[in-house]
C-alpha cells in the first residue's frame, strides 16, 4: 500500500497534467482573448479542492485562495491561470517540505495503522508483541514533540522528562507516560509476567491519545 506522502505526490503530478492540457491554446472569443472550457475546467477544480481540503485541511490559506480564485472564473484564460498559480505554489510548498502538519499526519496515519495492529495482537492475547508496538509509538511521537520544540532527541525518559519541563504538557500527563514507557520497557525485555493485560491496554490507549493530540 502506499505511503500518503506518495499518494499526494502522485495526484498533484497527475493534476498538474491536467493543468497542462486545460492550458492548451483553447477557443477565442469574438474579442480574440482565449477562453477555457468550462467542464473540464469545473473537474479539475473539483479534484484540486478534493485534494486540497483532504491533504491541508479546508481552513487553511492554500485550500481558501484556490476557492477564491475559482469562483471568479468565468471563461477567461487570465483566470485559470491564477487558479493554477495557486494549485502550483501549494505543490511547491508540499514537496519542498514547507507543509510541516502534512508530513506529521502520514507519520501518524503510519502510527494510527502500527497501533491497529497492536489492538488486534491484545485482543489474541499476545500483549508482548502489542506494547512493543506500543512503546515505538509514544517514543516516536515524543521524538516529533522534541524536534518540534528544540529539545535534544534521546531515550524516551530523558525526553518525556524535558517536555514536561518545559511546559509542552503538564506533570500528571508527564507521570502518565512515564508510567507507560516503564510497560513498554518490560515488554521489549521479554518480562510479559511484570505486566498484566490491564498494563498493556493502558499503554495502547496512552500512545493512542499521544498521536492523536500530537500528531
Amino acid at each position: 500500500m502506499p505511503s500518503l506522502d506518495t499518494t499526494v505526490r502522485r495526484r498533484f503530478a497527475e493534476l498538474a497534467a491536467k493543468a497542462e492540457r486545460l492550458a492548451a491554446p483553447g477557443e477565442r472569443s469574438d474579442s480574440g482573448v482565449c477562453t477555457i472550457p468550462a467542464a473540464p475546467f469545473y473537474a479539475w477544480v473539483t479534484n484540486v479542492q478534493n485534494l486540497f481540503a483532504r491533504t491541508f485541511g479546508g481552513e487553511s490559506l492554500h485550500y481558501r485562495n484556490f476557492v477564491r480564485l475559482a469562483n471568479r472564473f468565468t471563461s477567461y484564460e487570465a483566470e485559470f491561470a491564477s487558479c493554477r498559480a495557486v494549485f502550483l505554489a501549494t505543490r511547491g510548498d508540499y514537496e519542498g517540505g514547507y507543509l510541516f502538519n502534512v508530513r506529521a499526519a502520514a507519520k501518524a496515519e503510519a502510527l494510527a495503522d502500527a497501533l491497529a495492529q497492536a489492538r488486534q495482537l491484545l485482543a489474541a492475547g499476545a500483549k508482548e508483541p502489542a506494547c512493543v508496538l506500543a512503546q515505538v509509538a509514544l517514543e516516536v511521537t515524543l521524538k516529533e514533540l522534541a524536534g518540534e520544540h528544540g529539545i535534544k532527541r534521546g531515550r524516551l525518559q530523558s525526553m518525556n522528562a524535558a517536555l514536561g519541563r518545559t511546559g509542552v504538557y503538564n506533570v500528571a500527563r508527564q507521570q502518565q507516560i512515564s508510567t507507560w514507557a516503564a510497560v513498554g520497557s518490560k515488554a521489549i525485555k521479554g518480562r510479559s509476567d511484570a505486566y498484566d493485560e490491564g498494563d498493556a491496554r493502558a499503554l495502547l490507549e496512552g500512545a493512542e491519545q499521544l498521536v492523536a493530540e500530537f500528531l
